[in-house]
């Protein structure tokens, strides 16, 4: 009776230990597929910005699209943002830095939010990064901007790359907007033309701008006035 229990507890045991083991390498193969996944966005977007900063046209348009979310073995979903940041270089050129967050730790913790996955490149032109908030409802320029597929009323899952080559110098704009609001991303991109031409006072063959309206539209306080 005694060899009987002990067998029956040894079995436990080990059928524990499995258990242990098959969560463990569950959830590491979680962790690794969530950060190639992650690795993936980040660096298909550096090289869409990167590839439009290379292009030999004066003007180019790239769109970069964001799935709203990735599911991993059919049974776990994967939600994200995208940060994009800029800083300028010793030459007044500039580094940008995509990175990927877990969405709900970005909501709980912003800007501690541990960072999945993050690329960067040094880059020959200008960048400027614009932020879309519903509150606001106009592209403002920004540093850095987070852009939340997810996010409501309407899902940011879209950035268009715009290049524009101005007086021999290569610019880059970074426009959030969505798919899923018909005409947003046009509009979006022709008011950063706007914005471009109130602070130029002049056009720009790269952004469909109608001068009149622009002129006569209220500015937005995040342009500077």
């Amino acid at each position: 009776m005694m060899e009987f229990t002990l067998s029956k507890i040894n079995l436990l045991i080990l059928a524990i230990a499995l258990f242990v083991i098959i969560a463990q390498f569950a959830f590491w193969m979680k962790d690794k597929v969530i950060s190639d996944i992650s690795a993936n966005i980040a660096e298909s977007t550096i090289r869409v910005v990167s590839s439009t900063v290379d292009t030999k046209a004066l003007c180019d348009r790239h769109y970069i699209p964001f799935k709203r979310k990735y599911t991993l073995y059919d049974i776990i979903d994967f939600y994200y943002v995208v940060e994009l940041r800029s800083e300028k270089t010793k030459d007044e050129l500039s580094h940008i830095v995509v990175s990927i967050i877990e969405r709900n730790e970005y909501l709980r913790k912003r800007d501690e939010a541990t960072i999945m996955h993050s690329s960067a490149r040094d880059l020959n032109a200008k960048v400027q990064i614009f932020s879309y908030l519903p509150e606001i409802g106009e592209p403002c320029p920004t540093e850095r901007f987070v852009v939340d597929v997810r996010s409501a009323p309407s899902p940011l899952d879209m950035v268009v790359v715009v290049k524009e080559t101005f007086k021999g110098e290569d610019y880059i704009y970074l426009v959030p907007c969505s798919s899923q609001v018909k005409g947003m991303c046009e509009r979006n991109v022709m008011r950063v033309g706007c914005y471009i031409y109130r602070k130029r006072n002049e056009g720009s063959n790269c952004f469909d701008v109608d001068v009149s309206n622009c002129l006569s539209a209220p500015v937005p306080s995040c342009w500077g006035g």
